[in-house]
């Protein structure tokens, strides 16, 4: 397999706060990997996959979110042997693995108002009644497709194609403008 280099973009460095409405951050380069499996097991290279559909588990510094009955998207650090272990885990068994870290990047977003900065953009009622913590799910930012994830009431990360980043990037900076207070 090709090693692809993980770097980080000049244009992406560096933390942006819009009073307390939202704060956004980029995510650190860290392995995304895709896996699809019919039948998964409950635990591969550490990573918690007995979860239910639109749901993430974290353990440590890894995280596994379920998008799909056979969909699960596996982050962990650059440094973690994970594409191999996980690997291992499912040698027996019929499945794809794909490393998209060179292909995707994130925002870690916070803030008070961080739930309707989203939904300037988002069709999905954000609310935490609807979409609680430990929710994970595909939906639009804008015109982007974005994987979101809630991590806390007021916290949410948003991974996407590394080549729609820009684009969720200045999505959030306007629709967080709105909620800055004079």
């Amino acid at each position: 397999m090709v090693e692809m280099p993980i770097r980080q973009l000049p244009d992406m460095a560096g933390d942006e706060r819009f009073g307390t409405a939202c704060q956004m951050c980029v995510v650190a380069p860290r392995q995304r990997l895709v896996l699809r499996c019919a039948r998964p097991l409950a635990r591969a290279g550490g990573f918690d996959l007995g979860i239910a559909i639109n749901r993430f588990s974290r353990n440590g510094g890894l995280v596994a979110a379920r998008v799909g009955p056979d969909e699960f998207w596996l982050f962990g650090p650059l440094d973690a042997p994970i594409l191999g272990e996980v690997a291992a885990a499912f040698a027996a068994k019929p499945h794809a693995l794909v490393d998209v870290s060179h292909a995707q990047a994130g925002v870690s977003l916070g803030g008070d108002r961080v739930s309707e900065v989203l939904n300037a953009g988002c069709p999905l009622d954000l609310g935490l009644a609807a979409f609680p913590v430990q929710m994970a799910t595909r939906t639009l930012l804008g015109k982007a497709p974005v994987l979101l994830m809630r991590e806390a009431p007021e916290h949410f990360l948003v991974e996407t194609a590394r080549s729609h980043i820009d684009y969720v990037r200045q999505f959030i900076r306007l629709a967080a403008r709105e909620y800055m207070a004079p």
